[in-house]
């Protein structure tokens, strides 16, 4: 009996620990920055991600892509094909007072570096080559 409860509590461990995001996608997960421009991933899965860009023009105007894809951990990239990129617009109180969606269906990828102290993420957008020779440095401490 003793040995049939102990090897429940490793399975049982070994779930909880699987469940509590050790997936290769976890390790990539939370915030990049870069000038007015932070980008935020989400782990879906053990390679799925979920990708939210948002870029400031200026004090009321900003962009904003979302997108999901695949994240390969031996490469240290993400691949996407469905990101939505909008146009958004504010008024002086800070409420959304226009939105216009540009494109949908956007391609390209995201290259992470996560070897260092201090992670770091190139973005490759095919679409409008938006972020080109940028780095993004993870920042835990910014908002989305």
């Amino acid at each position: 009996m003793k040995k049939l409860t102990v090897i429940l509590m490793i399975a049982l461990l070994a779930v909880v620990f699987t469940s509590c995001g050790s997936g290769a996608a976890a390790d990539i997960a939370g915030t990049y920055s870069a000038d007015r421009a932070l980008i935020t991933i989400e782990a879906d899965g053990d390679t799925d991600v979920k990708v939210n860009v948002t870029w400031g023009s200026s004090a009321s105007e900003n962009s904003e892509w979302v997108l999901s894809g695949t994240y390969d951990a031996k490469e240290g990239t993400i691949e996407y094909h469905d990101c939505v990129k909008t146009d958004n617009t504010y008024d002086q109180n800070g409420e959304l007072t226009d939105q216009e969606e540009v494109y949908v269906g956007g391609h390209g990828f995201m290259f992470i570096d996560n070897s260092g102290d201090n992670p770091e993420l190139k973005w490759q957008d095919d679409q409008e080559h938006a972020a080109d020779d940028m780095v993004f440095v993870y920042n835990p401490d910014a908002a989305q």
